[in-house]
């Protein structure tokens, strides 16, 4: 629309500067005259004939092009390669413009996806479950028989969460070094009931693989020896985002049950 009416008034006001210099030449230019001379070969004399002043100055704009023409046309080409030369650096400089603006708008649009996955990870971590060791219940085994231990997990998040799978050991370890046959607490699918509601407990059972002896418990009485229930659980929130949840345990024989051991390798929440 704008454009359009930006045509309408080029064409008015082009009709009026063409009318206005209609009534230029026919009020003062179509009247005046001036003299166009040149040798006559043949008398050599000067001779004059009026002429309209337009075409005089006509005639003479074509005298002085043809005694100057060589000069002009090297002004005109010198003035033409300056022009060229300022037009291809000005055109440099816009494209540069323009590479770095791209810069800036990609570099715009990078941040604000870091911006949206921070807000994405801030949402998850304040409105996703969370997954927690409520209570670990266990007996101090007798000898020649496997450890077990029950493990009570809570969702104390604001969302449900689905175990996808629990793995834990309860092995033996003896300055920071585990015992024979070691520890193995990679985490095993969970086939059914993996669903934790908010609010919800739900208990597992944890079978060691280790068999205590007497010296085992001896040990284990007298502090040379750890007895640990060391594990991790697996879950997923509604949107499909894996967290963890690492616990270990040691047993307090004063105590007589598991207590949370200071490791911080093994006790986190991700």
């Amino acid at each position: 629309m704008l454009k359009k009416r930006w045509q309408r008034n080029l064409l008015a006001y082009g009709l009026l500067g063409a009318f206005f210099l209609i009534w230029i030449w026919e009020s003062w230019l179509g009247h005046t005259s001036g003299d166009i001379c040149s040798q006559n070969p043949y008398t050599h004399q000067k001779e004059c004939a009026p002429h309209n002043i337009v075409l005089v100055v006509l005639w003479q704009i074509g005298e002085l092009l043809k005694d100057y023409g060589v000069i002009i046309t090297a002004v005109a080409t010198a003035f033409i390669a300056w022009f060229t030369f300022t037009l291809r650096q000005s055109t440099d400089k816009l494209a540069e413009i323009a590479r770095q603006q791209t810069k800036l708008i990609g570099a715009q649009a990078d941040i604000l996806l870091k911006q949206k996955e921070i807000a994405r990870l801030q949402f998850f971590a304040t409105s996703g479950p969370r997954l927690i060791i409520r209570l670990v219940q266990a007996g101090f085994p007798t000898a020649g028989s496997m450890t077990t231990a029950s493990v009570t997990i809570a969702n104390v998040g604001k969302s449900e969460a689905t175990v996808l799978g629990i793995g834990a050991d309860i092995a033996q370890r003896k300055r920071n070094n585990w015992l024979p046959p070691g520890l193995d607490a990679s985490p095993i699918s969970i086939p059914a009931d993996r669903t934790i509601r908010r609010g919800e407990r739900k208990t597992y059972t944890v079978v060691g693989v280790t068999v205590i002896d007497k010296t085992d418990i001896r040990n284990i009485k007298l502090g040379v020896q750890q007895l640990c229930l060391v594990g991790e659980i697996r879950y997923s929130d509604d949107v499909g985002a894996v967290r963890h949840t690492g616990f270990f345990r040691v047993w307090d024989t004063e105590r007589d049950r598991y207590v949370k051991a200071d490791e911080p390798e093994y006790e986190y929440e991700d």
